[in-house]
């Protein structure tokens, strides 16, 4: 699939071939909206606390008669040249109709979405409808490792988990041991969703056995990675002597490459 940009940097899906006889006076997404109607998608990406703009068109020398800008069947904002606006409009938007654009502000994971913007210039009766993507997303916190040993069953409970982030996103092991083999064992994850924020909690736990030689675990989600934890023998006075010592656990904080909180 081909991607082309607009001038403000909205994404766009090049669906079909250009169409031949292009109008001139077209701008940019109004010649897109000749050729493969309306438009899809325009795409933002952002995160969650910042702002966006979402440009209807580029065309801002034509004076403008409507805009309206819609979720689905939910109307967000919009202006009309000799009516007023009389229904609900989204508190954290606002038109800029010198732009031709609506800006929305302090974005949470509630209003990531599909959004058309329909417009009308003053003496057309064409109305150009945009469609545009908003995708949002929160940066998980840096995972936090920390173990639990049984020195009976000669094992460790390692449990890593992180916070704040979206969309979903799974949390994965990295551990060796001493041989160079990767380790393999019992993994159980659990996600907890903030129903105010929708932001998720990531959490997961695994089990490690005291045989298997030195071990270095470590774990992450996205591009950050938690601190390292590896195995060092211990003494347990009261572990039968025809068993193995049991294993523990140091930390090892590590060089941050990732600017997660």
């Amino acid at each position: 699939m081909n991607w082309l940009k607009s001038n403000h940097g909205q994404l766009l899906t090049k669906q079909s071939q250009p169409c031949l006889g292009t109008v001139p006076f077209f701008s940019f997404l109004d010649w897109m909206t000749h050729c493969y109607g309306d438009i899809y998608p325009l795409q933002l990406d952002r995160k969650v606390g910042e702002n966006a703009t979402f440009y209807c068109t580029e065309d801002t020398q034509r004076q403008i008669k409507l805009l309206y800008f819609q979720i689905g069947d939910e109307f967000v904002n919009g202006f009309h040249d000799s009516h007023e606006i009389t229904v609900s409009t989204w508190p954290n938007t606002k038109v800029d109709v010198k732009a031709a654009a609506v800006h929305m502000y302090n974005l949470n994971v509630s209003h990531e979405g599909d959004y058309q913007c329909h417009i009308e210039f003053m003496g057309s009766e064409h109305t150009l409808t945009v469609q545009i993507r908003l995708r949002v997303t929160a940066p998980y916190s840096r995972p936090s490792i920390s173990s639990r040993c049984d020195a009976e069953n000669l094992s460790c409970m390692v449990e890593c988990t992180s916070h704040g982030g979206y969309p979903s996103a799974e949390l994965m092991w990295n551990a060796t041991e001493s041989n160079g083999s990767q380790w393999r064992g019992s993994v159980n994850s659990t996600e907890v969703r903030d129903p105010n924020t929708g932001l998720f909690s990531i959490s997961s736990s695994a089990a490690f056995d005291c045989l298997g030689g030195k071990q270095k675990v470590s774990c992450s989600v996205n591009d950050s990675t938690s601190d390292i934890l590896s195995s060092n023998t211990l003494s347990v006075s009261h572990v039968p002597a025809w068993r193995p010592s049991c294993c523990g656990w140091t930390l090892h904080s590590t060089l941050r490459k990732d600017i997660s909180p």
